[in-house]
């Protein structure tokens, strides 16, 4: 084998191992967003069933496959990468969600300087726009955005350990973060804030 030939196999190789640990690490992702979304489903079918005028779905999307989530693990680019939605509606009221994936932004209040390993779980909420009839296509914003001070949940990151999550503080209009989150306690939370958000309780 000459020079050429060897310098070729090995960056053959090379890229095979690192293409087989992406998937490996995706894998793992996947199933970490999918525990996440298993307990807001949980819970909404138990919410909905006992309380009256009360409804609460969840809505799977085909998300985020291998080669967007190889872009955004290296800050790339990567459009519709919605991972689930979560729809509240009582009475008349209704309030829509969806949860993505993107990179983490670095912020001042961040606890580590590794949230960029994996991608992030950001919260988007349907822009309200009661005055325009008929209305218009859904539009989304993040509550970051939104500057929602009601709903403080506004990012999940996914890490070996488990779930990290920040939350807007708006009596220190700041950023907190919560280490070693389950899926239950986030979900719970930002459900248990949506409906009073409502004026359910």
């Amino acid at each position: 084998m000459d020079k050429r030939e060897f310098i070729s196999a090995l960056a053959q190789a090379a890229q095979e191992r690192r293409r087989d640990t992406d998937h490996r690490r995706f894998i793992r992702w996947t199933r970490r967003i999918t525990t996440l979304r298993l307990e807001f489903e949980d819970m909404a079918e138990q919410l909905t069933e006992q309380i009256p005028e009360f409804s609460l779905k969840v809505h799977g999307y085909i998300g985020v496959d291998l080669e967007k989530y190889r872009n955004l693990a290296r800050r790339r680019r990567a459009e519709k990468t919605w991972l689930f939605g979560v729809n509240f509606k009582y009475a008349q009221a209704q309030l829509r969600f969806v949860l993505w994936a993107a990179t983490h932004l670095e912020r001042p209040s961040d606890p580590t300087s590794d949230l960029d390993i994996e991608p992030v779980v950001l919260i988007s909420m349907e822009e309200q726009q009661y005055e325009v009839v008929p209305r218009p296509k859904p539009f989304y914003r993040s509550l970051d955005e939104l500057g929602e001070e009601l709903l403080t949940l506004r990012e999940v990151v996914i890490r070996d350990g488990g779930f990290m999550r920040r939350r807007y503080n708006p009596v220190t209009n700041g950023d907190e973060w919560d280490d070693n989150v389950s899926p239950s306690i986030i979900a719970r939370d930002f459900i248990n804030e949506v409906v009073r958000k409502l004026g359910l309780v």
